[in-house]
């Protein structure tokens, strides 16, 4: 699952929660079977807005357990007000991928 999330989870600078201090990013990982690289959250060269000087991470791409991200980065364009995600993905020993 990918997109543009607008949230930041608890921990990542920018961070941005509702007033029942929840929001898209950590509901998603603490409630689903999806999951992403939580050594993200202090390495810069992964925020994503806005572009002209990113100060924090609202674009996503999550797996489960089928899937292993190999390569993870952020490719400087000028096509949003966001800066794209890109990620080389390993199947995790299936044979056929799950309907």
């Amino acid at each position: 699952m990918l997109g543009d999330f607008n949230s930041t989870p608890t921990g990542y600078p920018k961070s941005t929660l509702t007033n029942t201090n929840e929001n898209a990013i950590t509901y998603l990982l603490n409630n689903t079977e999806f999951e992403t690289d939580s050594s993200l959250q202090n390495d810069s060269s992964f925020y994503t807005f806005p572009k002209e000087k990113p100060d924090r991470v609202i674009d996503w791409i999550f797996v489960n357990r089928l899937l292993t991200v190999k390569d993870l980065r952020v490719i400087n364009s000028d096509l949003s007000d966001h800066l794209p995600v890109v990620a080389d993905l390993r199947f995790n020993g299936q044979t056929s991928p799950p309907d």
